[in-house]
């Protein structure tokens, strides 16, 4: 029953209804909480184009990042896929929507590139539940492994941009499906799950040590923190991803001005700042880092 509801939302999203009959299965027949997270959730999403004219956001949001710190799972649809034998991708659906981008002129820490506006999605999409790991990309990759910190469970990093599209490129192969780098539009959305605020845990460097790992103390290079981490380590947000803020900056689908790709995320040696929803910077397409990584999508269908 509870796959079929899932499918039902994933069949047509535009159907509020459908929600609020899995949020009543959630309540009748599974975890409570999990309703009462779908419902907080949904409400955040519809009103996140207009904050001001809804002051109650700030407590569904508190009463969200509190579900999510007791261990209640958001109820998202899901994909999983078979890479190989014990290895697996698993995939949130994320449902069309519209947002405000980047931060409003008072935002914390708000950059000097960012210019506030609502964007539209009319399309959703499937997207990896935390960035590509060691153990992943060598089940797709062969034996190739760029990173310098290495664990199967940790993110792949030091690799290319064209690397990354080389990644996506086989499981196109082999799964017969489009699989692609996200856009900036499409990440910030699905990174911030409703939130307005610089991190989806709030606005407080206490706000980004539960939602991510970054380098805190960092305001110089000899300062920078001591490399990735184990993905999943901290709170999903609502979508059920992990790791949007640290760990490692993702890379995006979109170009910027001179050739450059766009990062997202910030990464273990950012400062709290860089790690919020709306920061981005460029990255040179055939440089390598060990603070950059990816999430991979798939077009719904």
């Amino acid at each position: 029953m509870l796959e079929e509801l899932l499918a039902a939302v994933v069949a047509n999203p535009a159907e509020e209804d459908r929600y609020s009959v899995l949020a009543d299965y959630l309540e009748e027949y599974d975890d409570p909480r999990r309703g009462e997270l779908l419902r907080l959730h949904r409400r955040l999403l519809a009103t996140c184009c207009d904050p001001e004219r809804h002051p109650e956001r700030a407590a569904w949001h508190s009463r969200v990042v509190a579900l999510l710190a007791e261990g209640v799972r958001p109820c998202v649809p899901q994909k999983t896929l078979v890479l190989a034998s014990g290895v697996e991708m698993v995939f949130s659906y994320i449902p069309p929507g519209s947002y405000l981008m980047e931060s409003p002129p008072e935002g914390k820490w708000r950059g000097d590139y960012e210019v506030q506006r609502q964007v539209s999605l009319t399309d959703g999409f499937w997207m990896g539940v935390f960035p590509i790991t060691q153990r992943q990309w060598q089940a797709v990759m062969g034996y190739y492994n760029p990173s310098k910190f290495k664990g199967e469970n940790h993110p792949v990093e030091s690799a290319t941009f064209f690397d990354h599209l080389g990644f996506c490129k086989r499981l196109t192969e082999r799964f017969g499906w489009r699989f692609r780098l996200p856009t900036g539009v499409e990440w910030e959305w699905a990174c911030r799950a409703g939130t307005t605020t610089a991190f989806f845990t709030g606005d407080s460097e206490e706000a980004m040590r539960r939602a991510g790992w970054c380098d805190y103390d960092h305001r110089s290079p000899v300062h920078w923190g001591t490399g990735t981490r184990h993905v999943a380590d901290f709170l999903p947000n609502a979508f059920g991803l992990f790791d949007t803020h640290g760990n490692v900056e993702e890379v995006m689908s979109d170009q910027m001005q001179g050739g450059y790709r766009v990062l997202r995320g910030g990464s273990w040696a950012s400062v709290p700042e860089c790690c919020r929803s709306a920061a981005r910077r460029p990255w040179l397409s055939n440089l390598m880092g060990s603070v950059v990584g990816c999430r991979v999508c798939l077009d719904a269908g």
